[in-house]
Order: structure tokens, then sequence, then C-alpha cells
């Protein structure tokens, strides 16, 4: 099992994660709805806004998911043909 970044910060269980890039100064967040790996900026410097972020972010995606609405909208496949 991977190691994680002691600036990395688990939520729900571990199905959030919260970091921070090298040289940037906003908060990051990853999680998995179905088979499809999220990343996305909270636009967050403050870490307890960013967490805030990031759980109603993946709690708006799983909503979507279960609604069967488009969890991805766009793929770089599907923009770059």
């Amino acid at each position: 099992m991977a190691t994680l970044n002691p600036n990395t910060h688990v939520l729900l269980d571990g199905e959030v994660k919260v970091y921070k890039r090298p040289n940037s100064k906003r908060w990051q967040a990853t999680f998995k709805i179905d088979e499809h790996w999220i990343r996305i900026s909270t636009g967050k410097r403050d870490l307890e806004e960013a967490k805030t972020v990031a759980r109603e972010q993946y709690l708006d995606y799983r909503f979507r998911a279960k609604h069967d609405l488009t969890v991805v909208t766009k793929r770089f496949e599907d923009v770059a043909l």
C-alpha cells in the first residue's frame, strides 16, 4: 500500500483525499466515483475551507452518479479529436 504524504488529509473514511501540490498555494482533492478518478482544485488556501469544499464536491458527484447524471463532462480523448 502506498504511503501518504504528511500533507495529505483523508476525509469520509478514506473516500476523499485533500492535498497540496508542490509550488501550489491552493488545496486539491481527489476521489473515485464509479470507475472515474476525479481531481479537483478546491480553490482554497485554508485547509478547513478546502476540506468543506472537497466534502461538498464529493457528495455532489455521488448524487450525480446515483441519479444517472453525467459525472465526467469532458474527457481529453473527446476533445482531442
